[in-house]
C-alpha cells in the first residue's frame, strides 16, 4: 500500500521582473528583463483517482499567475514560489506536503516546499506582505 501520493503540474509562463537589489558585477538584473518563467508544482493527495483533476489545477494556477503578472515585476524566483505556495494552501488547505519551483529560462530557478507542522507560514507571510508594498510602488512608476 502507498503511504503518500502527489500530483504534478507544470505552467508557463513569460513576464518581465527585475532585482533592485543586485550587486555590481550583476547589475544588468535591476532592468526590467524578460524571462520565460516555469512554475512546477507538486502537492501531496488524499485519494489516488484525481482528488485534484491536473488540468483544472494548471488553469487555476494560469488564471492566478496572470493576476500576478505585475505584482511579480520585483520578485524572485522563491518569492513567486513562496507567493503561489500561499495561493495553494488557500485553495487546497494546510494539512497537504507542497513543492513549488520557479525557473527562469529552464536554466535557474528557486523553490519552496512546506511541509504541515513546520512553520514555513510566516516566512511565506512576510514575503507577501513586501510583494504587495513593491507591486504597489510598480504601479506608481508605471502610472506617473
Amino acid at each position: 500500500m502507498l503511504e503518500k501520493a502527489y500530483i504534478e503540474v507544470r505552467v508557463h509562463s513569460r513576464f518581465e521582473h527585475f532585482w533592485k537589489r543586485a550587486s555590481t558585477h550583476r547589475r544588468y538584473l535591476k532592468c526590467r528583463h524578460p524571462h520565460n518563467f516555469e512554475i512546477r508544482v507538486e502537492m501531496q493527495v488524499f485519494e489516488f483517482d484525481r482528488e485534484i483533476e491536473f488540468h483544472d489545477l494548471q488553469d487555476m494556477l494560469e488564471k492566478f499567475l496572470w493576476s500576478k503578472k505585475y505584482t511579480f515585476v520585483e520578485a524572485s524566483c522563491e518569492t513567486i514560489a513562496a507567493t503561489i505556495l500561499l495561493q495553494m494552501k488557500s485553495w487546497f488547505g494546510t494539512a497537504r506536503e507542497y513543492d513549488i519551483e520557479v525557473w527562469e529560462d529552464a536554466d535557474c530557478g528557486g523553490k519552496v516546499k512546506y511541509t504541515p507542522g513546520v512553520g514555513v507560514e510566516e516566512v511565506a507571510k512576510a514575503i507577501d506582505e513586501e510583494l504587495k508594498k513593491s507591486s504597489e510602488e510598480v504601479r506608481e512608476c508605471l502610472s506617473s
